[in-house]
């Protein structure tokens, strides 16, 4: 389901820094934390229940909103994440699939976020 956030990505940044549910950004805007690419229009976020997350967030429903909230195929997404500055993102090696898999992303984004993951591995398997 999409929605707008009208600060855009630093205000569902900062809204996500206080929501108490399981939640893991993905695609470009996670991406761009490790192998910096063009940013998309639209923010990709897994949640639990996509309603229930956009009124605690705030968040508008909108045919061409700016936030893509999403119920993940397998909670597998939910496993193996990272925080940087209080913010939850979804494993790199779901983030990867998803720049590749998501209409809105380049996939020669996808491929500059792959070969960093590769460069450093060290970094990001555990």
């Amino acid at each position: 389901m999409t929605f707008l956030e009208p600060r855009g990505r630093q205000g569902l940044i900062d809204k996500l820094q206080h929501y108490a549910r399981p939640y893991a950004i993905s695609g470009c805007m996670a991406g761009n934390l490790k192998a910096p690419v063009e940013p998309t229009r639209l923010a990709l976020a897994y949640v639990e229940d996509p309603r229930a997350a956009a009124e605690a967030l705030d968040l508008k429903a909108a045919d061409r909103g700016n936030v893509l909230l999403a119920v993940p195929f397998d909670p597998v997404v939910f496993e193996r994440t990272w925080s940087e500055r209080g913010v939850v993102y979804a494993a790199l090696s779901q983030v990867g699939a998803d720049m590749l898999a998501f209409p809105e992303h380049d996939p020669a984004d996808a491929a500059v976020l792959i070969a960093w993951m590769r460069k450093n591995e060290h970094l990001w398997r555990a």
